[in-house]
């Protein structure tokens, strides 16, 4: 009851702060929040449809003319936490005996080409043209860039119907770039850190997966796509993009 009591005055609290900082967000932003809102639906009703409420009265009170940018990161922050909590939250309803358990691993490649050309080739988009299969469908913004912020859909796996990406970090000065991806079942972080090697011609490429279970079905599902992903310790993405780079 304390921690149901405690994760409802959390939702308050950015509920609030959604409304407040009304004046500050753009017209994007707001398409972004409108989208999660409808995602939120699926996974509690009630909170999706308050959220829609404050969404409404923000369209009404703001003026799109006079409207100040707002940092998408504060929003991102509050996204993530409001998505979190309601799955975990309709998770407890269902099962309070539920244990989330959290995975992760890291490894590195080497990529035969210098930095500049590798970084981006762990932009979503760009990423098309070494990792077969991968069909970003784009939320936003209305164009193909990647900044914080960026949403895209792909298609699921293991009875999963999509997952829902969200560029949540992009430093393209450190070259690094981490996104958040999302089920009904379980969310993941996917961090990627790229750095000069061998006089600046080659590049290490550093990738950590750390995925938490919403429910029983999501901590299964993130152990074994884990072990799946590593299995060959991602030199099969070393050996794709080396590919690619060598005949283009």
């Amino acid at each position: 009851m304390k921690r149901n009591l405690k994760t409802h005055f959390i939702h308050s609290v950015i509920l609030n702060e959604v409304k407040n900082r009304a004046c500050e967000l753009t017209e994007g932003n707001l398409k972004i929040m409108r989208y999660f809102a409808e995602f939120m639906l699926r996974l509690r009703p009630e909170l999706s449809r308050t959220l829609d409420e404050r969404l409404n009265l923000v369209y009404r009170k703001v003026n799109m003319t006079k409207i100040i940018r707002w940092r998408q990161r504060a929003i991102l922050i509050s996204l993530t936490t409001i998505i979190f909590m309601a799955c975990n939250r309709s998770t407890n309803m269902i099962n309070s005996n539920f244990k989330s358990e959290k995975v992760s691993q890291t490894a590195s490649f080497i990529v035969n080409s210098n930095i500049e050309k590798a970084f981006p080739m762990f932009d979503a988009f760009e990423e098309r043209k070494w990792a077969e299969g991968l069909e970003p469908n784009l939320v936003y913004p209305d164009k193909e860039i990647i900044e914080e912020g960026t949403t895209f859909k792909t298609e699921g796996h293991d009875h999963e119907a999509e997952y829902l990406w969200i560029v949540t970090k992009f430093d393209p000065k450190i070259h690094f770039i981490q996104y958040l991806v999302s089920t009904e079942n379980r969310f993941w972080t996917i961090a990627v850190k790229c750095k000069n090697i061998e006089d600046d011609e080659k590049t290490e490429v550093t990738v950590t997966y750390s995925y938490i279970g919403l429910n029983e079905e999501g901590n299964e599902l993130n152990k074994s796509h884990l072990e799946r992903m590593y299995k060959d310790n991602l030199n099969d993405w070393a050996e794709a993009i080396n590919n690619y780079f060598a005949q283009n």
